[in-house]
């Protein structure tokens, strides 16, 4: 039997079975539809000039009745309209995720929780308190709703979330790993604010994890944890380690940050993906390819994103391979048929890196959205909600700045020596830029000249970056690094 939790803006729980608790109707569903009609129907028809003549068929149906849904799927244009309208009192009911009623500043009259769970995960005070919070806010209304409505198997655990104290607050500097404490201690070293073991272990002791390290630390001592992290950065790489004996029996050890180091902290890179963007730019390196600017795309597409992606290789299929090949269009039909027809999709066991196959996936869909630029049509072809496919375009334009600044030290060099445009580079001969550029082979230099010429030979419309960038970009040649493998 299911159950809801009613409480008011002063906090009062009280009990009610959900068939007995019926909230009052005061306008019939064509008083509806006649509630602010003129505004509802500037919000559709701004919501569909936003997306290029295209609208939602669900928005299209709810908006005139003032409801609508709210959720990661939307575009952030799609969804700042529809707060707009919310907050306006246009629209008179939200259906959301979790994530809306603890982000975004969208007061109501009344927070109804379906369900006392965020996925499978049970719902936390703090989290909770933050979602009701929202019914009757202060300054606003004088009064406000929230309700729960559980099963009876969550009861007990329900009137513990309601009436039990506040969860504490703890450090998660040492659980974040990479982007947590080796980042620290990376851009500790980077920036010279603390550069010795001794100096980043006092540092650490006046952090918010220093102050709770006895409650946190069981096992290790922030000593040790401070150790193994600089080990594993310079293990890796990032920072090199420098022994000093001050005296028969002290012992000082200073970091300084090597070119690879350097390369990730001023690109933002994730300590998690600085080794795979060097072994991906290296590998571009030796074998460019400029006939279209999807190998280009591909270094560029964000490894975070890699993890959320999940192919469908029958869309890559009808749209990328068939096209190229007329003689097989003869199959097309039979192969759809038998592949409706089976009683499970045939299973194909083939040793290849996952998240290589899934990141060229999301390559695709990046460079499909660079020939169309239309985020709704790109989201049908692909079958993918057009918020992630809008969330993508920004990690993969967000990514490209981080991999220019990762690559800024040949840059830089190309720059200062004078190669400020394509055409520099293209007429430049491959042993004056070995004389001019410091740790540059033959190799790499007939490699940057060819791939400059190369670009030239691309419609002026598709070579969308600026002549210095591309200058700097050398490219991808990011051997500015290499010194720090030594």
């Amino acid at each position: 039997m299911l159950k809801t939790y009613k409480s008011s803006f002063k906090q009062n729980i009280t009990p009610v079975n959900l068939d007995q608790y019926v909230p009052k109707v005061y306008l019939s569903p064509r008083e509806y539809l006649k509630h602010r009609e003129k505004e509802k129907c500037e919000v559709l028809k701004d919501l569909k000039n936003m997306s290029s003549g295209n609208l939602c068929p669900v928005l299209k149906h709810t908006i005139p009745f003032g409801v609508a849904y709210h959720h990661s799927g939307l575009t952030s244009d799609e969804r700042k309209l529809l707060e707009e309208a919310y907050s306006a009192g246009v629209l008179c009911l939200f259906t959301c995720t979790s994530t809306l009623a603890a982000g975004v500043n969208l007061p109501a009259r009344r927070v109804i929780l379906r369900a006392p769970y965020v996925a499978k995960e049970f719902l936390k005070r703090n989290r909770y308190k933050q979602m009701i919070g929202r019914a009757g806010r202060a300054g606003i209304d004088t009064v406000g709703e929230s309700i729960l409505i559980l099963q009876e198997k969550d009861k007990q655990q329900v009137l513990e979330l309601i009436t039990g104290p506040l969860e504490n607050c703890y450090s998660h500097l040492v659980q974040e790993f990479t982007k947590g404490i080796q980042t620290l201690f990376l851009s500790l070293v980077g920036l010279k604010i603390a550069t010795s073991l001794s100096d980043i272990y006092q540092f650490m002791n006046g952090t918010f994890f220093g102050v709770q390290q006895k409650i946190l630390l069981k096992e290790k001592s922030l000593w040790e944890i401070t150790v193994e992290s600089l080990r594993y950065l310079t293990d890796k790489g990032l920072l090199q380690k420098n022994t000093i004996h001050t005296s028969e029996e002290e012992v000082q050890c200073n970091f300084h940050i090597t070119k690879l180091g350097r390369a990730s902290f001023k690109g933002t890179i994730d300590l998690a993906y600085c080794n795979i963007l060097y072994r991906d730019l290296k590998k571009g390196l030796e074998g460019l390819v400029l006939e279209s600017l999807f190998h280009l795309i591909y270094l560029t597409t964000p490894y975070d994103l890699v993890s959320q992606c999940e192919p469908n290789w029958m869309i890559y299929f009808w749209n990328y391979i068939l096209p190229c090949n007329n003689y097989l269009n003869a199959f097309r039909k039979v192969i759809q048929y038998q592949h409706e027809e089976s009683a499970a999709p045939t299973s194909f066991d083939m040793k290849v890196d996952k998240d290589i196959v899934n990141r060229l996936y999301l390559s695709f869909v990046l460079y499909t959205l660079l020939k169309e630029t239309n985020i709704w049509s790109v989201s049908e072809k692909f079958n993918m909600p057009r918020g992630y496919v809008q969330n993508l375009l920004t990690g993969a334009a967000s990514f490209s700045s981080c991999v220019l600044h990762f690559c800024e030290g040949r840059a830089r060099q190309l720059y200062n020596a004078g190669y400020r445009s394509l055409t520099h580079l293209a007429n430049a001969n491959p042993e004056v830029l070995i004389g001019t550029i410091d740790h540059l082979s033959r190799r790499q230099a007939k490699q940057i000249v060819s791939s400059a010429k190369d670009l030239q030979l691309l419609p002026k419309e598709r070579v969308f970056l600026q002549p210095n960038i591309l200058a700097k970009a050398g490219r991808f040649g990011s051997r500015a690094v290499k010194d720090s493998r030594r």
